[in-house]
């Protein structure tokens, strides 16, 4: 297994980053990734270059190759967008089940 796979295998939320060189614009696929991607990334000119991941609350990272630092940022932040989006829909459901679980509580007043 090699070091990309590994980090895939352990994370919690993980991001396949995909570049166009020609363009220089970056894509984030969530994990799993949709079987039809890499016809998807191959039509757009885009090329795999890595992933980004949580892992036991940690990030992790994986490149096949260094980033300018400009394009760190950018994908950077992208990652951290996405999971902070994750993690406020991980609350929302936690606050609806919470919400729901105290909503079927007997009523000790109608007793």
């Amino acid at each position: 297994m090699d070091q990309i796979e590994e980090i895939v295998s352990q994370a919690q939320i993980a991001v396949a980053f995909f570049c166009n060189p020609t363009t220089a614009t970056y894509t984030l696929v969530d994990f799993p990734l949709p079987s039809d991607i890499a016809e998807v990334m191959g039509e757009s000119g885009s090329v795999f270059i890595g992933v980004a991941a949580l892992v036991n609350g940690l990030p992790r990272t994986s490149m096949l190759f260094e980033l300018p630092e400009a394009a760190t940022a950018v994908l950077a932040d992208g990652f951290a967008r996405r999971v902070h989006a994750k993690a406020a829909e991980i609350s929302r459901q936690a606050s609806a089940n919470w919400l729901d679980a105290l909503f079927r509580l007997e009523d000790p007043r109608q007793n």
